[in-house]
């Protein structure tokens, strides 16, 4: 969170002033102002603070690994909304312990967790910078 935070107060203040004063000028009011000068031109900077917050997230899973990500399940899993219900595995565990295990995890669904985390990946950062084109095509119309 803090790197977000940071990343939205130093996007804000990249705006130039004079975007803001000339807003003012025409007789924008603070929200108006705020909401079609103010963050459609720090738009990038915010979604580049939320997409390294999101590489830092996923590079911190290891010690999720060591607290929240230990589950370990006995027996056949549940089915239907008794598996809504149940404790699960968190991604990178389940990808650590499919190896770890050797063949008690089947290979493609090891290969599936894989997968999974690389299109979450690219889909994050595939969004991000459709966010910023747009956003950077709009502030030069």
């Amino acid at each position: 969170m803090p790197v977000i935070v940071l990343s939205t107060e130093q996007a804000i203040k990249m705006v130039p002033d004079s975007l803001i004063e000339g807003a003012f000028a025409l007789g924008l009011t603070k929200w108006q102002t705020l909401w079609k000068v103010v963050l459609p031109n720090a738009l990038p900077g915010i979604v580049t603070g939320l997409v390294l917050s999101s590489g830092r997230a996923a590079g911190d899973a290891a010690p999720i690994f060591l607290t929240a990500g230990i589950y370990f399940r006995s027996g056949d899993p549940p089915q239907g909304l008794d598996m809504v219900k149940s404790g699960i595995e968190n991604l990178p565990y389940h990808l650590a312990e499919g190896y770890r295990q050797g063949g008690n995890i089947p290979p493609n669904i090891i290969w599936g967790t894989c997968l999974s985390l690389l299109l979450l990946v690219l889909f994050i950062n595939l969004g991000a910078i459709l966010v910023r084109a747009r956003a950077r095509r709009k502030s030069l119309a």
